[in-house]
């Protein structure tokens, strides 16, 4: 069972996050300081809101559906990413391939495990 609504809210929450890093890794002036902390205040509010005290959508909400496949997708990902920044190592300091991979692991960690849950009964 998908649960394409339950990954969605988690990936909502999770682009101003990956929007604010970006932002914050490659600021050079004091404009675009602001609007990462922007983004990150807006994610925090996100996430206040969607994920509430009330809200079904909280994690321990939630069931997996797939046995095992929090952990063995998450080793996984975690295992690509470190062969990416080890196969393409920084050659300039001005683009760095860690903040590529960094906030995308997040996100991948967080939505893709959960489009395999339900809610518990």
């Amino acid at each position: 069972m998908v649960d394409w609504k339950y990954a969605g809210i988690r990936l909502l929450i999770n682009v101003p996050l990956v929007a604010a890093w970006f932002v914050l890794a490659y600021a050079k002036n004091s404009w675009l300081v602001i609007l990462g902390f922007l983004l990150l205040f807006a994610a925090f509010v996100c996430d206040t809101f969607l994920l509430g005290k009330k809200s079904p959508y909280q994690g321990k909400k939630r069931k997996s559906t797939v046995r095992y496949f929090d952990g063995i997708f998450r080793i996984s990902a975690v295992c690509l990413a470190l062969i990416v920044i080890w196969l393409f190592p920084d050659k300039s300091s001005s683009f760095s391939i860690f903040n590529m991979v960094f906030p995308l692991l997040l996100v991948l960690t967080d939505v893709i495990p959960a489009l395999f849950t339900k809610q518990k009964e």
